[in-house]
């Protein structure tokens, strides 16, 4: 195995699916999907990865950039992308992610014109 490769044990495993049961979870507890998880019945807000990153399973590094992102207002290019994986992955929608990540941005100044200019 290369250093670039991931190893996932039983252990990861279980708690990324703990995570994406969960995440139905929120989704469900909202009305956001209907009742077979076939389509949406609403619109899913940013307040999900509020609710998503406030559950004991998520991972610290992803825990971490969170906590930058809110207390800092800003995270580097590998982090943004990092957390938007992460979320990715969970179901949360791009444009969704991408307008969390724009309003963490604005507290620290970063217009929406300098988000699409540098950011987006």
């Amino acid at each position: 195995m290369s250093k670039n490769e991931l190893k996932f044990t039983e252990t990861h495993i279980e708690l990324f699916n703990h995570i994406r049961k969960e995440f139905v979870n929120i989704i469900h507890n909202n009305t956001i999907i209907d009742s077979n998880f076939k389509g949406l019945k609403g619109v899913i807000d940013i307040n999900v990865i509020y609710k998503i990153m406030n559950d004991s399973y998520v991972p610290p590094c992803i825990k971490n950039m969170y906590e930058s992102m809110r207390s800092k207002g800003h995270l580097k290019h590998m982090g943004r992308f990092t957390f938007g994986s992460f979320l990715k992955v969970l179901g949360v929608p791009y444009d969704i992610t991408n307008l969390f990540i724009r309003t963490e941005f604005s507290r620290s100044g970063i217009t929406s014109g300098m988000f699409d200019k540098n950011y987006d």
